[in-house]
């Protein structure tokens, strides 16, 4: 049975990379960097990942171009919320 790859959840079938330690630092440093928590996932369980996935998870130029759409999101996200809330509280003034 093929496993899942911890980091896009699909099968892994081809493009199979075992990770060892040095390798589970990289992936846990690049965790870090995105906070997306997956570090608590490459902790303590055998490590199966697509190559590309792995490549693409660690580079610097991903990190650093993913965390900042978060960012972004984030920062509309809540200037959304406050103009939500600001119709809200005029509606209960009329």
């Amino acid at each position: 049975m093929a496993e899942k790859c911890l980091l896009c959840e699909d099968y892994v079938v081809t493009d199979n990379c075992g990770v060892g330690e040095k390798g589970i630092d990289g992936l846990i440093k690049a965790s870090i960097a995105r906070k997306d928590w997956k570090h608590e996932l490459f902790r303590g369980q055998k490590k199966v990942l697509h190559a590309s996935c792995r490549k693409k998870y660690t580079r610097p130029q991903s990190i650093t171009r993913d965390c900042h759409g978060i960012c972004s999101n984030d920062a509309r996200l809540e200037e959304e919320e406050f103009e939500l809330d600001r119709e809200v509280e005029e509606s209960k003034e009329i």
